[in-house]
């Protein structure tokens, strides 16, 4: 059964007077700390609703005074005054302290949780939504792609050779990366495919390409990614030359429990897919009448 409980109490915070209207709802957390509640603190007063969060690191910004609301600093966690560990009372088990995620300067606090932390397992600082946007960037399972020729196997000379990439490669990739209450998303779109046809040409086209449907005629079909070796890949090292595919994203960014907007991250590119290609080179007879 879940219980609730308010609880108001006037104490300074980090220098500032502060009243902290909490609203208790499940504080136990998996033995890693206690949370209560979670808002933010303008012009002196503490705003609280229930919500359930993980507890991320710590250090205290306003011993130093850095941060801004502009650009989102690092998040860290800060102890609540003695008067304030006092008003909410013991917080587990066994001693520890009362911290608040902050994000902000002296005179603007954005607290997102209260939490309790055993003795000797102070929290340090939270990355930063930069950074845990990289985070989810780097955990983005982008596709290496499978290349489709057609016509599959050998290639011609002087022939124009489909190129595409597995219809099932094309598709968005999405990651997240939390800490505390802060969730990062980036949702990877793929936008075109990437060509090196390993005879010195390379090009970009905006899709995964048409497969060739041999069931169909060929007159009713056609493809918009294309390319004609002009020399055979017989001097080429091992008798082949080497197609590279790679998929380029475009990665959109979401974040849940941070004030400021963040940009999308642009286009990065996938693995690359390499692919040998044998190009021959194919000799008309004629015959004498």
């Amino acid at each position: 059964m879940r219980r609730h409980c308010i609880l108001k109490a006037s104490f300074p915070f980090a220098g500032v007077s502060v009243v902290a209207l909490v609203l208790f709802a499940n504080p136990a957390m998996d033995g890693e700390g206690t949370v209560l509640g979670n808002g933010s603190v303008s012009s002196g007063q503490i705003s609280a609703s229930a919500s359930s969060s993980s507890p991320g690191n710590a250090a205290d910004p306003l011993a130093s005074g850095s941060g801004s609301s502009a650009s989102l600093p690092q998040c860290p966690f800060v102890p609540l005054a003695p008067s304030g560990q006092s008003a909410l009372g013991q917080g587990g088990p066994t001693p520890g302290e009362w911290y608040v995620i902050s994000c902000g300067g002296p005179l603007f606090i954005q607290s997102t949780g209260v939490y309790w932390f055993p003795a000797g397992q102070v929290p340090g600082t939270a990355p930063s939504v930069e950074a845990l946007l990289q985070q989810a960037l780097g955990q983005t399972a982008l596709v290496e792609p499978s290349v489709v020729l057609n016509p599959p196997g050998k290639q011609i000379v002087n022939e124009p050779s489909w190129l595409a990439i597995n219809p099932g490669d094309w598709h968005a990739v999405v990651a997240s990366a939390s800490t505390g209450p802060v969730t990062a998303t980036v949702t990877a779109n793929p936008e075109a495919v990437v060509w090196n046809t390993g005879d010195g040409h390379s090009f970009t086209c905006p899709g995964p390409g048409v497969i060739y449907d041999p069931n169909e005629p060929a007159s009713e079909q056609s493809t918009y990614c294309s390319h004609t070796w002009t020399t055979s890949s017989v001097g080429e090292p091992g008798g082949t030359y080497t197609l590279t595919a790679t998929i380029e994203y475009e990665v959109t960014t979401a974040v849940a429990g941070a004030p400021d907007p963040t940009p999308d991250l642009g286009v990065h590119p996938g693995p690359s897919a390499q692919e040998p290609v044998v190009v021959s080179e194919v000799e008309a007879l004629g015959t004498s009448p």
